[in-house]
């Protein structure tokens, strides 16, 4: 029986890819967006895991690419990119009444703050963050550490994320898993779990 359900965030909550950010950057300052893209997932993770800050980030791309520092709008242009997905919100909020529901998302300090100001700080959903952490998906460390936290047995958790990679973690910490493709999809998924979605 699901007794918690745990929730990514990103590419579940809200629309956004580090692929997108990427082409915006590099079409914004004329660089190659390949190269662009290689050099931010390697500081990505760092970011993630809480290491490295956006000043950091900042610095190093600034330096790479031969542009003035503040030109990747880390934080600012999340804010600009990231589409809200309400209908799973609105899942999100009336399962919260009949279940105990968290988030659980990658994300470094900048963007989780820029999150908390547009919309999680009126969730009222406990949201583990990963660069508060320093650890991140798809480590089972990460989901074994929500589980001890809540005091639920991961044979009755239930985690949603929009990644593969991340799905599979979950499974190896022994926790129901499946990928987010579609609002339709979730609801059908939950009702197959026998989960109350109305």
């Amino acid at each position: 029986m699901v007794k918690l359900i745990i929730f990514d965030i990103g590419g579940v909550m809200l629309d956004f890819s580090e692929d997108e950010y990427a082409s915006y950057i590099s079409h914004k300052l004329g660089i190659s967006e390949r190269l662009f893209k290689k050099e931010l997932m390697r500081l990505i993770e760092k970011m993630e895991l809480g290491y490295m800050g956006a000043d950091d980030l900042e610095n190093e791309l600034s330096k790479k690419f031969h542009v003035p520092k503040g030109s990747f709008e880390f934080g600012k242009a999340f804010a600009k990119l990231a589409k809200l997905n309400w209908n799973v919100i609105n899942l999100v909020r009336k399962l919260s009444k009949r279940y105990k529901v968290v988030l659980l998302t990658n994300v470094s300090f900048v963007r989780y703050m820029e999150m908390r100001r547009l919309w999680l700080s009126k969730a009222h959903l406990r949201t583990f963050a990963s660069c508060y952490l320093h650890m991140r998906k798809p480590s089972p460390r990460i989901y074994k550490y929500v589980l001890k936290v809540l005091g639920v047995k991961a044979k009755d958790a239930l985690f949603i994320d929009n990644m593969e990679e991340n799905v599979n973690g979950a499974k190896r910490a022994g926790i129901k898993s499946f990928r987010f493709v579609s609002y339709e999809d979730l609801v059908r998924r939950l009702i197959d779990l026998g989960i109350e979605v109305v």
